[in-house]
């Protein structure tokens, strides 16, 4: 069986041939022409509003600024308003030419006014079933393609021009009455004028308004002026029989979709039009390395593939012979190469007159391309690939050339690149809280907040030991179900545009060990499949501890400012369908359809981060100790501080200050300062720090003065220094008394207990 993309291909590129067989209505004339011409009437009421909110703006700017603006806008709006004419407008058409044995040499002028600046214009010039030899605009040749069983020509020329072509039109018909039939562009005014050899010939022409038919030299003139149609049908011309047999000849223009995947698919249509006579045998040598997985000829056609020195030969063949043409489709095949060095190649009709025509590649995979050799082909536009060469791609096309014979040289270097698959979500944002009770129990909130398009459930791997107790969707308790490898599934719904976010609300409840006097919590969230945007988790703890910070694999981050970013590449893992094997971790999990509100309450620690990878648990830890503890040593640190002042060795201090840092981690800093504050002021105070100070100063004034005295009286600063230093030492020792007293309170009811 042909692999199917063959036969997409296949009934791509006949599609317009076919339509063009049964196209008697110019259906597909009238599509060239008709969506390009429709008049365009912009909405001059949209720029009027435009320039009015201009001038209602607050914006500062330079005067010419200004002016120039309004002006653009303005001759914008004007433009726009203008009622625009068609594109492309086909006048007088003039036909004529000899005949030759087996077929018509006409040369044929056509008049078209073209409008529409800077915008693509489709010219349709003839049919397909002739052969074109030639096009020229104003004396220069032009590019063309083919569209809807046509051959056309794209410009963005203006104006009115003159399009010269040089067509050869194949006879038709048994032996006896030969009859010539050509499909060309429906224009308001058609000429036709050929002479025939003989002059006792009969010719008419169908659909002529006036025929004349004049015998002069042996040779028959046939003039005429048709009525506005998309074929010229000559017939009458019997006495042509008696003409000598030619041998007949081939036309050939070809189609190729380069596709480069897994390996080199090669799909190649060969368009013969035939002259002169019938053809029956149709030799193809086929390229280098390549395969044949299919051919199709149509009705009759057959074909063997013989090797020779020069490669492989399909000879195909028809049990009658064709007459005006035949279409041979190809799908060709082989691996491609090691070396990433792409020799590209194709089939070429052997005997033919002329082949020509374009190669595509379409690159369904990761590959890049580079040209590496080109002669004998030419870059083109995809714009200007046939229709039916672009329609049958199914991805972009990625590059295309242009041939004239098959016997050009072109090579391309592949590199494949790494395929990622994208994920198929991101999860916005992430908001937790969880509350430890004193009995060392925990239970844990978890919102999650993003869009979904396409997934049907969100699966998360709870830490060990948790339990699902509760999962809400967007307010609603839903149903959970669990996988064998024990994560657990939630049912998602779609978004329903871009700023329809959801939420997912999940609550856990953990068993954990009983608080002492010291030690640390390690806490955990579930880990989602989804990567994580942003995170905030906020820990309620006992208050009747003191507490460090969160700590985890990442520190806390802070939020400096907002970018657009692209989502990540990454490789997210399979899916694990659920099974009905996994009703134990389903037991284990105990969801509820109610709803469970968490207390808040307690001595409060936030955890921020950003940018989580998917399947990532994230688990941070706390270190605590009894507050009770923490008070009675820093009044001890204190009291130690105000002992110590008169250590007159240096080295006696540090001891004193390694334990005041330490209780400046757990119990906060502020009593710990006001100790050493206190502290330092009664060593200032002992050792005259103040009263050298004040010797010092009132020594300078006198020097600045020389009158200056000084006071004398009970309240000296001396007297002063003194008073202030033993406020701040009681002041100190007295709100660590409180604290600690405070702090006993837990102690006394933790031994009544």
């Amino acid at each position: 069986m042909a692999n199917p993309l063959f036969w997409c291909c296949l009934l791509a590129l006949a599609l317009p041939r076919l339509a063009h067989a049964d196209g008697d209505d110019g259906a597909d004339f009238d599509s060239l022409l008709a969506e390009q011409n429709e008049a365009e009437e912009a909405e001059g009421a949209g720029f009027s509003a435009l320039i009015e909110a201009a001038a209602d703006a607050r914006v500062e700017l330079p005067l010419d600024r200004v002016v120039a603006s309004r002006a653009a806008l303005a001759a914008q709006a004007e433009a726009r308003a203008k009622r625009l004419g068609p594109a492309v407008v086909l006048g007088e058409a003039h036909y004529r030419g000899e005949a030759i044995p087996g077929a018509l040499s006409l040369t044929a002028t056509l008049q078209v006014t073209l409008g529409r600046p800077e915008a693509w214009k489709t010219v349709p010039l003839v049919g397909e079933d002739v052969v074109l030899v030639a096009a020229r605009v104003e004396g220069r040749p032009v590019p063309v393609t083919r569209r809807a069983g046509y051959h056309v020509w794209l410009t963005r020329q203006t104006g009115t021009v003159t399009v010269e072509l040089a067509l050869l039109v194949p006879a038709e018909g048994p032996r006896g009455a030969l009859a010539y039939t050509m499909t060309i562009a429906r224009t308001p005014v058609t000429r036709f004028d050929c002479s025939f050899p003989g002059a006792d010939l009969a010719p008419r022409v169908d659909q002529a308004v006036q025929a004349d038919v004049v015998s002069e030299g042996g040779r028959t003139r046939l003039s005429a002026t048709l009525s506005p149609g998309l074929q010229i049908h000559v017939v009458g011309l019997k006495a042509l029989a008696d003409a000598e047999p030619q041998i007949a000849r081939a036309y050939v223009d070809a189609d190729a979709l380069l596709v480069l995947g897994a390996r080199d698919d090669l799909f190649v249509t060969l368009r013969y039009t035939l002259l002169h006579g019938g053809m029956a045998r149709f030799p193809i040598r086929l390229p280098r390395g390549y395969r044949v997985e299919a051919v199709d000829g149509g009705d009759g056609f057959s074909h063997v593939i013989q090797g020779d020195a020069e490669g492989d030969l399909l000879v195909g063949e028809l049990a009658t012979p064709a007459r005006r043409g035949l279409e041979v489709a190809l799908h060709l095949r082989r691996d491609l190469p090691a070396d990433g060095l792409l020799t590209v190649g194709m089939p070429a009709a052997v005997g033919a007159e002329r082949q020509s025509g374009f190669v595509a590649v379409e690159v369904p995979g990761k590959l890049r391309l580079e040209t590496a050799r080109q002669r004998g082909a030419t870059t083109a536009d995809v714009r200007r690939l046939p229709s039916a060469l672009r329609e049958s791609a199914i991805g972009p096309i990625l590059q295309a050339w242009r041939y004239e014979a098959p016997g050009f040289e072109l090579a391309v270097g592949l590199q494949r690149l790494e395929e990622r698959r994208i994920v198929p979500g991101v999860i916005d944002e992430v908001a937790a809280f969880t509350v430890v009770a004193d009995t060392g129990a925990r239970l844990t909130e978890m919102r999650l907040m993003f869009k979904n398009r396409l997934r049907h459930r969100l699966a998360l791997r709870l830490p060990a030991g948790a339990r699902l107790r509760s999962a809400l969707l967007d307010g609603n308790p839903v149903s959970a179900s669990a996988t064998d490898d024990g994560r657990v599934l939630l049912p998602l719904i779609r978004s329903g545009g871009e700023e329809d976010d959801f939420e997912l609300s999940v609550v856990l409840e953990e068993d954990g060990p009983p608080p002492a006097l010291l030690g640390a919590h390690d806490l955990a969230l579930p880990a989602v499949e989804l990567p994580i945007s942003s995170l905030r988790w906020s820990v309620f703890l006992p208050p009747r501890d003191a507490y460090g910070p969160l700590r985890g694999a990442v520190e806390v981050q802070q939020r400096v400012g907002s970018v657009r970013w692209r989502r990540p590449f990454d490789e997210p893992a399979a899916e694990a369908s659920a099974s009905g094997s996994g009703g134990a971790a389903l037991a284990a999990a105990g969801t509820m359809p109610v709803r469970i509100n968490v207390p808040r309450t307690g001595h409060r620690i936030n955890y921020h981060r950003y940018w989580i990878g998917a399947d990532e648990a994230v688990a941070v830890s706390t270190r605590y100790v009894r507050a009770w503890l923490v008070y009675p040593a820093q009044l001890a640190l204190a009291l130690a501080l105000v002992a110590l002042v008169q250590v007159r060795r240096r080295w006696g201090l540090v001891p004193v200050v390694v334990v005041a840092g330490g209780l400046a981690a757990l119990g906060g800093p502020v009593p710990v300062v006001g100790a050493c504050v206190s502290g330092l002021g009664l060593r200032g105070w002992r050792a005259g720090w103040l009263v050298g100070a004040r010797d010092a100063a009132w020594a300078w004034a006198r020097r600045q003065r020389g009158r200056v005295r000084r006071p004398e009286g009970p309240w000296t600063t001396r007297r002063v220094a003194t008073l202030a230093g033993r406020l701040l030492v009681a002041a100190a020792v007295l709100y660590l008394a409180h604290r600690a007293l405070l702090a006993a309170v837990p102690l006394i009811g933790d031994i009544a207990g």
